[in-house]
């Protein structure tokens, strides 16, 4: 169980350990306070992705786009002439299964977000890595699962339309992890190192 002053100091301690580090996991990540609410605090930082689609991008108009200020516009461009994408990550606190939880947006360098089927074929998306899964326009399931592994929603802090994996299972793999590397205490910034290379696994978080 990781409290949410345990998540907070783990991310103050994982931010001081990487400043300078060009890490491409552990580096670039930055703490973001709400703004009005004390306690909401997170983790973000942006990278970029390959597009590996050869026909248009498949663009949801309903899924809108936000700044990191938050504010939301409406997508309805076509695909870019560069493959390029930009891909926001959050580290953001859940205080239901009491673990972190990773948060993301794709799009198109002009602010097109993509569709879950084009994020799937972007260099972002490890190949392979849900082979068994469930697929619709908002969500991953796999086969006698309770919960979908990949949903649609929004970012819990900012309120912004996001992708995020389901932390049901993340504290025992994170404890497995935890007890491997021999860690003590109730969270610092190893145990979020930890738990990056397991969301690695699925995603490339090298940008």
């Amino acid at each position: 169980m990781i409290t949410h002053d345990n998540f907070e100091r783990a991310c103050k301690s994982f931010i001081d350990k990487n400043a300078y580090s060009d890490d491409s996991i552990f580096g670039g990540w930055r703490w973001n306070e709400h703004p009005n609410y004390p306690g909401l605090g997170y983790l973000a930082r942006e990278t970029i992705a390959r597009s590996t689609l050869t026909a248009p991008l498949n663009i949801d108009a309903e899924f809108g786009v936000v700044n990191e200020e938050g504010d939301y516009a409406v997508a309805s461009s076509p695909r870019d002439s560069c493959d390029l994408l930009e891909v926001w990550q959050y580290i953001v606190y859940s205080a239901t299964f009491q673990v972190p939880t990773f948060y993301f947006s794709v799009h198109t360098t002009s602010g097109s977000p993509l569709s879950l089927d084009d994020i799937m074929k972007s260099s972002f998306f490890r190949k392979d890595a849900f082979p068994d899964v469930k697929k619709t326009s908002f969500a991953l399931q796999a086969p006698d699962h309770p919960f979908p592994l990949l949903s649609q929603g929004e970012h819990p802090v900012l309120g912004t339309p996001c992708w995020f994996f389901h932390p049901c299972e993340t504290r025992q793999a994170l404890l497995e992890l935890v007890q491997a590397d021999g860690l003590k205490e109730p969270a610092t910034g190893r145990h979020l190192e930890l738990w990056l290379l397991l969301v690695g696994n699925v995603v490339d978080l090298r940008g």
